[in-house]
């Protein structure tokens, strides 16, 4: 893992300078996020558009959620996905506090010049959760929090809703201690319970999962989302799904693309203070404004040149 600052990019890199075209300000980073329903059977098609697609090349994080992959796949750090220019996590699951045998698994790729650091990890036999803290080249220190909620949390009667929010929860409050925004994203099933929460603002338009009913009609929903406290953050398209030679998966792919958000603004703390203590909000607004002080020197160069 390269150390923070180290971009890894060479001249003539196709993102580099992508921070000038947006007036020199931190950009926040493009990604791609998928439910994969196994990557085993499906590396060729992914390891074939991260080297020849460009909104693939372009995506500094992608995250992945049922990746199938278990703890004897990775033993010694060997790398299942194995794609030049980018570092890959793993997390399989465990199947003793999961109480599954089968399925699940989170993955992340983080392509050079990135540093991703695990944070915080839970597995309940209602949802698997990975948090990191992310830091890159002109970038704010950012905070994610991969998810992946188990269809079985939609029985109310066990709580299982309840207590999958509380443990997402949980980590949002210790990702606003990493001092930017924070962002929750992966496959949410039919979970809803973050949609009209004013602190989060869901950034995936588009429909992302195809149901095949029982009467043989296809219908399409949004079940893999991307929640944040930034507003207007993020814009959202599909991709198609990843696929092996015989079956792909029922999850398309989801292209985040960062809005002219720069994260510099008070906007993504407002959202967050409300679940902070006055004092935190205090040293938040000094910080904040501060941060703007020191940058009108460099915008006013910016005009002139």
């Amino acid at each position: 893992m390269k150390e923070v600052g180290d971009t890894g990019r060479e001249s003539g890199d196709p993102d580099e300078g992508r921070e000038g075209r947006r007036g020199g300000l931190p950009n926040l980073p493009c990604i791609l996020l998928t439910n994969a329903h196994s990557i085993g059977n499906k590396l060729e098609d992914l390891r074939n558009r991260i080297r020849n697609d460009e909104e693939f090349q372009r995506c500094d994080l992608i995250f992945i959620t049922e990746t199938w992959v278990k703890k004897e796949h990775i033993e010694n750090n060997k790398a299942v996905i194995n794609v030049e220019g980018y570092e890959e996590k793993h997390f399989p699951r465990d199947t003793d506090r999961t109480k599954k045998k089968k399925g699940g698994g989170l993955g992340v790729l983080i392509k050079n010049g990135g540093e991703l650091t695990k944070r915080d990890e839970k597995q309940t036999p209602c949802y698997q959760l990975v948090a990191f803290s992310y830091e890159a080249r002109n970038q704010p220190p950012l905070y994610f929090i991969l998810v992946y909620i188990q269809k079985e949390g939609k029985n109310k009667k066990n709580g299982n809703w309840e207590i999958t929010k509380q443990g997402i929860e949980q980590s949002y409050r210790k990702g606003l201690n990493n001092g930017g925004p924070v962002f929750i994203l992966g496959d949410f099933n039919w979970y809803k319970g973050f949609d009209n929460n004013d602190t989060f603002h869901q950034y995936v338009t588009c429909r992302t999962r195809k149901n095949n009913n029982w009467n043989g009609r296809t219908e399409y929903t949004t079940l893999d989302k991307c929640y944040g406290n930034v507003p207007e953050a993020y814009s959202s398209q599909c991709r198609p799904p990843l696929r092996s030679r015989k079956t792909e998966s029922d999850h398309c792919i989801t292209l985040l693309t960062p809005e002219h958000t720069t994260c510099t603004h008070d906007k993504w703390w407002l959202t967050s203070r409300r679940n902070l203590t006055s004092s935190q909000v205090l040293v938040k607004a000094v910080t904040t404004r501060t941060s703007l002080l020191l940058l009108l020197p460099l915008l006013r160069l910016v005009r002139v040149l």
